[in-house]
């Protein structure tokens, strides 16, 4: 998707965002019972790998794979031992039966989901499974209790786009043709401090769709740190809504 094509996004996927994705995939595996290092994974629309090094602990091999080149070359120069292709959720360029778990956070909005289930059936082995994530921006703090005021307000200056996105959820994934076992619902605590906030914010969705409108990055950067500083002059534990469900193609 345009919105994840630059190399800033890329940068910022990989450096400034929290590690929510470990919490919800470390409780996605323990109910799955699963054992380190004895799975092939395949993380689809793993961005510049933050998702993918999280699930690597679980791995006797994983890939990473996103449609944008930008994301994947981030995401090598990382490093961290995961291998990364550029391909698509609706065309995986591996082979029949060659998945045991396949994971993807927050990327399923923007696929055909109907493709993507044909392919999910090819990919995954007997009794593989796949997990789905998501978590919502990180926007409340009993420790800063004016952040979700101030986050808020950011919202509505640069709202997040909607166009080409479609909100996934256990009853959509069902509607889609998968079949939905276990699951959980969870608040992830991260402590983060302003620069780590505003560095976050500026790899929201809000702030790339703002850029390619014409605002210029460094005016929204200025006001966010002018708005959060003072609510995060040091570590806060800001909490991020997050999910997760275990699912497999149906037919």
């Amino acid at each position: 998707m345009e919105l994840f094509a630059g190399d800033d996004i890329a940068k910022g996927y990989a450096a400034a965002r929290p590690a929510v994705h470990r919490v919800v995939v470390g409780r996605a595996f323990a109910q799955l019972g699963a054992e380190c290092g004895r799975h092939r994974i395949l993380d689809v629309g793993c961005g510049a790998g933050a998702s993918t090094r999280a699930a690597a602990p679980w791995a006797q091999a994983i890939v990473g794979l996103d449609s944008e080149i930008q994301m994947i070359r981030n995401a090598r120069t990382v490093g961290g031992g995961p291998g990364y292709i550029v391909g698509a959720a609706e065309a995986i360029p591996l082979g029949t039966d060659t998945v045991d778990v396949l994971t993807t956070a927050g990327a399923l909005d923007f696929v055909d989901l109907a493709r993507f289930r044909s392919e999910v059936a090819r990919v995954l082995a007997p009794r593989g499974v796949v997990v789905v994530y998501d978590f919502a921006t990180g926007r409340r703090s009993a420790d800063a209790p004016g952040l979700e005021r101030a986050y808020n307000e950011f919202a509505r200056r640069w709202p997040r786009p909607t166009d080409g996105r479609h909100a996934v959820d256990t009853s959509v994934l069902a509607a889609a043709g998968f079949s939905v076992g276990s699951g959980d619902q969870m608040i992830v605590s991260i402590a983060m401090n302003a620069n780590a906030y505003v560095a976050y914010l500026m790899t929201e969705t809000n702030v790339a769709a703002a850029v390619q409108r014409g605002e210029p990055a460094a005016r929204v950067r200025q006001w966010c740190v002018e708005r959060f500083s003072p609510l995060l002059t040091e570590p806060r534990v800001i909490e991020f809504d997050a999910w997760y469900a275990i699912v497999t193609p149906t037919g």
